[in-house]
Parts: structure tokens; sequence; C-alpha cells
């Protein structure tokens, strides 16, 4: 808490930025705030506390390792109250299943897949048993192959199958549908095919 002339602010522990009070005596008259003993600090306490937790946040985005992320950081400074820099963890790793057709076995590995990690396994595996899933997962962690794994599958062991995609971007959808065919077109005689509907005349 501060008194500046008449000017009244005030650090809430669970606000970011400080209450202002324009006028402290008309505040206690509004009711607004109450009157009590405590002792004022003075305002250089406050600016000392903002400026020393301002370099400390400063400080903790020059630690962060991509400089992309850094310059991002920076740009929203004013906004940011704490800075926590976690270290990227590595993925379970399992062998690609033995039990998917021999056909898309070979078109993964044709494509340099060796291997699959555990949320692809799980995916997999509640597709298989018929549950409908979200897959929450940092960006190119293989939430594609969470559920082309299932719908390549499905589609092998029964040739009836259909599967409609549905993606928010135009270059999202060209992205997957780059990924879709380069696994088809790797799977010896296969019959598959593929479309694309962009809503483009």
């Amino acid at each position: 808490m501060a008194l500046l002339g008449r000017r009244l602010i005030v650090k809430f522990v669970e606000e970011v930025n400080p209450t202002q009070f324009v006028d402290w005596e008309e505040a206690i008259a509004l009711g607004s705030i109450q009157s009590s003993n405590t002792n004022l600090v003075s305002s250089s306490n406050v600016v000392e506390e903002t400026n020393t937790a301002a370099a400390t946040i400063s400080e903790r985005i020059q630690q962060i390792p991509h400089l992309a992320f850094q310059s991002v950081a920076q740009e929203l400074i004013a906004t940011i109250a704490a800075v926590d820099i976690k270290n990227a963890n590595q993925g379970m790793v399992h062998p690609i299943p033995n039990d998917l057709p021999p056909a898309l076995r070979l078109a993964l590995q044709n494509n340099g897949i060796v291997s699959i990690f555990s949320h692809q396994r799980e995916a997999l595996t509640k597709l298989r048993a018929g549950f409908d899933l979200s897959i929450t997962t940092p960006t190119a962690s293989g939430k594609t192959l969470c559920y082309n794994l299932a719908i390549l599958e499905s589609c092998l062991k029964q040739p009836q199958t259909t599967a409609l995609y549905i993606f928010p971007l135009k270059a999202l959808a060209l992205d997957q549908m780059r990924k879709l065919r380069s696994l088809v077109k790797a799977m010896p005689n296969n019959r598959l095919k593929l479309a694309l509907m962009t809503g483009d005349k």
C-alpha cells in the first residue's frame, strides 16, 4: 500500500496490478474502502518491489532456450506475472505393433517410421475398442498417426470402410492429405481411394 498525496495505491495478493483510488478520503466516505490503523509504506517501496519483480521476469525470459519464444515473451513482458521453464520430456517409444496389417507396417517403415509413441499406441488401442478420443499433445508430437493408424487398419481389414477427415484450415488439410497419401502410396497392392474437398471453385 502506498499513499501519494491523496492517491492511494493498494497491491492485493491475488491481483496482478495494484488498485488505485484517486482520493482516499472520498473512497472512505463512499464506503469503497474502510479506515484502519495500518501504517502506510512509502511509494518508493512499491516501485522498488515492482522493479524487482520486473527484473526477475526479464532475467527468466532471457533463460528461455528458444529465441522465438524469448521474443514473444519480451513483447508481452508487461502482462507476464511469472516465467516457468520446463525441460522437454522424451516420449516413451514402442515398436510398431505386430498386429497391424503387413501392408501398413511396410508403409510406415517406407516412410521412415520404425516406432510409435505411447500416446499413439494408446490411441490405436482405444480406437480399436470403439472409444471416441480427444488428443491434446503439443505441436509435432505425432497426433496424425494417432488416428491414421486406426483408420488405415480399418480400411485394409474391412474394404467397405470410409473415413471423413475435417480440418479447420485448408493448409492443415493439405498437409494431412500429403501425409496420408505418402502412407497409402507406400502400401503394396492397396485399393484405398483418397479425395480432398476444400470448397474452392
